[in-house]
């Protein structure tokens, strides 16, 4: 789930939302979100907003709206690109004082949007390997 300025959005991380995102910004999206995990845990330790700009260093405001954008529209929900912007600008890059998980700096929001695309696919090997029939 991702929650942009007080919306849940469904997301569906699958080749269909790479490839789009490919054609509209000519970046890898996978190669994006694992730069936003790396980033994240090698200026553990900093404040926050050095964090939150670590993250804005790898994915600026139009590639993240993009990333949010094609996950979305893949989980079936056809969602106009400006309200991705929108909701992106009004929670904006600061850290901030309202502790709700609706409202976090959109840097934080694509933060867990990769760790969780991350988890889902280590948790999915298990399954996919023995769908293929390969033991250990």
């Amino acid at each position: 789930m991702i929650k942009l300025c007080y919306q849940s959005y469904d997301y569906k991380a699958d080749l269909g939302a790479l490839k789009a995102f490919k054609k509209d910004t000519k970046e890898d999206l996978l190669f994006i979100l694992s730069g936003v995990l790396e980033c994240w845990a090698d200026t553990k330790g900093q404040p926050q907003r050095s964090r939150i700009n670590a993250i804005y260093g790898v994915a600026d405001f139009e590639c993240a709206a993009y990333i949010f954008f094609h996950l979305i529209k893949r989980s079936g929900k056809n969602i106009p690109f400006a309200e991705v912007e929108d909701a992106m600008f009004r929670v904006g890059v600061s850290p901030n004082a309202i502790d709700d998980e609706y409202c976090l700096p959109w840097p934080i929001v694509l933060l867990k949007l990769a760790q969780d695309i991350e988890e889902d696919f280590q948790e999915s090997l298990p399954q996919l390997k023995k769908k293929l029939g390969i033991s250990e």
